[in-house]
């Protein structure tokens, strides 16, 4: 239990992206498939969608491990392509988001790999041909990517990500209580982590263990 003293200020947590911790389910099996297929990969990128929580960063991060990627920020890519590639360097990760913040500078990017021979990872919320590009070259360009999406989760996974959101946090959450909450919330990836944060919380401000009359705050003050 954690004590006052933490409760006055919150608690910063690292999750927890190692392979072993990714559960493969009916919702993200194809996405798994596909990214842990490198480098069988039909062409040097592939874009992989979802919503919050969906997996798509602990999929980003598994195959970072596996190909010692760089990973990119999208705010400071024209500085980054402004200057020369780092020498051995052959794969890159660059997390979109819902939106491309600079539309030249992925172009340059998705030409500067293509070029080279490079790898490229692209995650963002929603499939490429969804988001808004203006530059017709990039939109071209994107739109011919191979793509792979996470979807909705089932019971498994759901149990899955809640299990793992709780034990990122170093909350411990009895079977009971971990069945009442799956039978009576959002089946979300989205809502997982809105119920988990708001029981973290909870339990700090009240410096109570989590408990079902806690679930049941939690999920009035959520929806």
């Amino acid at each position: 239990m954690r004590n006052a003293q933490q409760a006055a200020l919150p608690l910063s947590f690292e999750p927890s992206f190692t392979v072993e911790d990714f559960v493969v389910s009916a919702c993200n099996e194809e996405a798994y498939r596909r990214v842990t297929a490198w480098p069988g990969w039909p062409s040097f990128c592939l874009n992989v969608h979802g919503g919050r929580g969906s997996g798509k960063t602990h999929l980003a991060r598994i195959w970072k491990e596996k190909t010692q990627a760089l990973e990119l920020e999208a705010g400071n890519l024209p500085a980054l392509l402004s200057q020369p590639w780092t020498e051995g360097q052959r794969a890159y990760l660059l997390e979109l988001g819902d939106n491309v913040r600079d539309e030249k500078a992925l172009l340059h990017l998705y030409n500067r790999c293509k070029e080279n021979g490079d790898w490229l990872l692209l995650t963002s919320a929603k499939p490429l041909p969804q988001i808004n590009v203006a530059l017709p070259d990039l939109s071209s360009r994107l739109n011919a990517l191979p793509s792979v999406g996470l979807g909705e989760p089932d019971d498994l996974a759901l149990e899955a990500v809640l299990r793992k959101l709780f034990t990122d946090r170093q909350l411990k959450v009895s079977e009971e209580v971990a069945r009442f909450l799956l039978a009576r919330m959002e089946r979300s990836f989205d809502a997982a982590h809105r119920l988990v944060e708001r029981l973290d919380s909870l339990s700090l401000e009240h410096q109570r263990r989590i408990s079902i009359p806690l679930v049941n705050q939690a999920l009035g003050a959520v929806w």
